[in-house]
């Protein structure tokens, strides 16, 4: 024990001699982080951002799912005893009728943080969450401008931007945990680059790649792509001032290639899952190009309520606020400003660039010609929706300037006179524009801007909304007064700017008014609730009398994803990773063409025959405030039941043309799209299906019957579905063939069956196999140098 203490204390002393210099900056981080979600940190039942968004509406769900997969804290039923106390769910049983939950990106199923804190109450584990990414960030920039030789203070201010400005907090806001997971990774990415453009070592390239494969693990592969591309566009606009170019592009190029295989074990499987959900072969172009950054919205640079999102006014632009909001602070607007503008002319003229780049990246369909050809022409890229996600890159490199901007100040560089009168000159304009729209003269131009929001159909605001008695008084209030705070903060910028010309100590007052503003904005925008208040608690009493596990579905037309929660299976849900022929088959319910199959589907027709077919007996549906649960389908299907007759279909629509036909007889036929092996006998069958074990990842099965027959199973078809021979089998082989297009069907000869239905997602064994391989290799290359020499990954004369 006195050794190991004396190993900890060392270990203590030798990173305080190293880094003595940043490590009260980095607590300084961490404090301002816990002194924003200290108050509700380990509640069991207070979460972080606002009602009826992401965390809201699914990630509380998907919490409760993974804590009680974690814990095994969930009632138990001889079917369930058979699994080990830890669970790692593979497929979700409980939204979408079924589906990939390891192929679903968002669960972050092999993202470190997500097991540590699944052992968490749920709500705990979100909070826990959303400030461990908020500090990452923070200091990802930190070590990144501290790397560069920027003072500690300025460091710290530019890591306080990254993690309080609007381009990365707002996703607090907005519940978006997996959002907020990838973008805390991205400044180790470009530190990475950086790293290896400058000293040409190895551990640099691991550092960006192991950035982007947590990038990946967390959870938005949009996020993750994303970062790539920017980091191409980066390395390219930085690439001239390298020495050995050569040498360098074949660095930058490994980086990618290097994060896939560490990321190989959630990459592949997330793969496999696209290929057979709504997303497969890309979005349409009219659902891919929603959500481009609006132009007015660089307002919110100095203005970032001149929209509405406030208390008094609910956001009013175009798109949703959270990922159009630029607000960095007036104070750090103006260092980054100040940071480009100490660059020579050709780095001056880089950095530019490479901001107006990710803006226009940003804009989206709004520079149409621009997004049309990366829509056709870049990988993947169709594959998304949202280009205004590039705006965190604008924020991040932003942050960055700034901390260039502060380190020029504390090195004793006078700031110019131009530079204070700009601020002084460009906030007097805001004042004046805030005064002149508080005026009755400029409610008209005011409703000429909301008006075209309005017609633009990007605004989510209804109309309805500005018909209430004030409304329309209280948005022009908000929008002036934005105006003139923003404007007011400008100049006390400006003077305090000037003012450092004679007083240099001044410069502290003007970090100072960087930090507050940032941190002020920050907690104006950490709303919190309730999660015993929320929609799907109201369900509670429902599933103390309907038992959730005598396997039924229910339609949740208030809280899809709530199933998760209470163990109980649905047939639609609320994210992209629904599989494609599901998706098709609800859409036809519908009446609509199921080649428009999306994730989105407004569900108004109850078709009893088709929704008995997904063993749906309940329809949930708002009365009031509260919720109703209708019963629906009475005679809906089993989970199991025997068929022996069958028709051969390949055609998608001439099956959903005989499942509608209303002389077909569901219980006892299927269709089938090849022929089974071994063929039914049409007979009637003398059957037993016995359950044996299940999770949610495999059914055991014991089934008996006197003559050849099929076993069909009433849960989503899916390629990685197959069946395994176990001891005391007549069969040697079973097949799961797709069942009424959308259901599973297994042949079975007569005699006695024992086999086990288990999920096994596309690639995931390769992929960890290449994941750890990667990581073992990447460790050795690491620790012995001649390796690395010897492999010519490095010059001889790297230090």
């Amino acid at each position: 024990m006195k050794r190991l203490w004396a190993w900890i204390v060392a270990a203590a002393q030798w990173v305080w001699g190293r880094y003595h210099a940043h490590l009260p900056w980095c607590a300084g981080l961490f404090a301002i982080v816990m002194s924003l979600f200290c108050w509700h940190l380990f509640s069991k039942d207070v979460v972080y951002s606002k009602p009826g968004t992401d965390v809201y509406s699914q990630y509380i769900y998907q919490q409760h799912f993974l804590h009680s997969e974690a814990t095994r804290d969930l009632p138990m039923t001889p079917a369930w005893k058979e699994i080990p106390p830890f669970n790692l769910p593979l497929w979700n049983p409980y939204t979408y009728g079924g589906h990939s939950f390891v192929g679903d990106s968002q669960a972050a199923l092999f993202y470190p943080p997500t097991w540590f804190v699944s052992f968490l109450p749920p709500t705990a584990a979100i909070n826990v969450l959303m400030a461990f990414h908020t500090f990452v960030i923070g200091l990802g920039l930190y070590m990144w401008a501290a790397w560069r030789g920027l003072r500690p203070a300025a460091a710290f201010v530019g890591g306080v931007l990254a993690m309080l400005g609007g381009t990365y907090f707002m996703h607090v806001y907005a519940g978006h945990m997996s959002n907020l997971g990838s973008m805390a990774w991205a400044p180790f990415v470009f530190w990475g680059i950086d790293g290896w453009m400058r000293a040409h070592r190895f551990k640099w390239i691991v550092l960006a790649a192991g950035a982007a494969a947590l990038q990946i693990y967390a959870g938005h592969a949009q996020y993750a792509y994303y970062t790539a591309i920017t980091a191409g566009v980066y390395s390219l606009i930085f690439l001239w001032q390298a020495e050995r170019r050569m040498a360098t592009v074949l660095g930058l190029l490994a980086i990618y290639p290097l994060a896939a295989i560490f990321s190989a074990m959630q990459l592949l499987p997330s793969y496999g899952a696209m290929m057979e959900s709504v997303r497969a072969g890309g979005a349409g172009l009219e659902f891919a190009k929603m959500f481009g950054l609006p132009p007015e919205n660089l307002l919110t640079t100095i203005a970032p309520w001149f929209y509405g999102g406030t208390e008094k006014v609910m956001y009013w632009g175009r798109c949703y606020l959270w990922e159009m909001q630029l607000y960095m602070g007036v104070a750090g607007l103006a260092f980054a400003a100040f940071g480009v503008g100490g660059f020579k002319m050709n780095d001056r003229l880089r950095w530019i660039g490479l901001l107006a780049a990710v803006l226009l990246l940003a804009f989206g369909s709004n520079v149409s010609a621009l997004y049309n050809i990366l829509y056709k022409m870049v990988p993947f890229y169709s594959s998304f929706r949202g280009a205004s996600k590039f705006v965190f890159f604008a924020g991040l490199f932003g942050s960055l300037l700034a901390a260039m901007g502060v380190n020029r100040l504390l090195n004793k560089e006078k700031p110019g006179v131009g530079w204070g009168a700009a601020w002084l000159g460009l906030g007097a304009g805001c004042v004046l524009a805030g005064i002149w729209m508080g005026t009755d003269g400029a409610l008209e131009s005011w409703k000429s801007i909301l008006n075209s929001m309005i017609d633009s159909n990007e605004s989510y605001l209804h109309k309805n909304y500005w018909v209430q008695s004030g409304v329309m008084e209280a948005g022009v209030a908000t929008s002036a007064l934005a105006l003139r705070i923003g404007g007011g903060l400008l100049m006390v910028a400006g003077a305090l700017w000037l003012a450092a010309r004679k007083v240099p100590q001044v410069v502290w007052a003007l970090c100072l008014m960087a930090v507050v503003d940032v941190y002020i904005f920050a907690y104006k925008n950490l709303p919190s609730f309730k999660v015993s208040e929320i929609h799907g608690m109201q369900l509670q009493e429902f599933f103390a009398k309907n038992d959730p596990r005598s396997g039924y579905r229910a339609l949740n037309l208030i809280a899809p994803m709530s199933g998760m929660m209470w163990r109980s299976e649905g047939i639609w849900g609320n994210e992209p990773s629904v599989l494609k022929r599901y998706s098709e088959f609800m859409t036809f319910t519908q009446g609509l063409n199921p080649d428009g199959a999306t994730q989105n589907l407004n569900i108004t027709r109850i078709d009893q025959r088709l929704f008995g077919l997904l063993r749906c007996r309940f329809i949930f549906h708002p009365e009031g405030n509260n919720i109703k649960a209708t019963p629906i389908a009475p005679e809906a299907m089993g989970r199991f039941y025997i068929v022996s007759n069958y028709e051969v279909m390949k055609s998608r629509d001439e099956i959903f043309k005989a499942l509608a036909n209303p002389q077909f007889d569901l219980k006892h036929k299927v269709i089938l799209e090849q022929e089974p092996n071994p063929k039914p006998e049409p007979q009637s069958v003398e059957y037993t299906v016995r359950l044996l074990g299940a999770s949610t990842d495999q059914w055991t099965l014991e089934v008996t019957c006197n003559r050849a027959t099929m076993l069909v199973m009433t849960d989503p078809w899916s390629r990685d579905w197959r069946a395994v021979t176990l001891p005391g089998s007549v069969q040697t082989n079973y097949d799961v063939l797709p069942a009424n297009y959308i259901l599973r069907a297994i042949p079975l000869a007569q005699g006695r069956h024992v086999f086990r239905i288990e999920y096994v997602p596309w690639g995931l064994a390769t992929g960890k196999k290449a994941t750890f391989a990667g990581i073992a290799f990447a460790v050795c290359l690491l620790a012995f140098p001649s390796w690395r020499k010897k492999l010519r990954i490095e010059p001889p004369e790297a230090e």
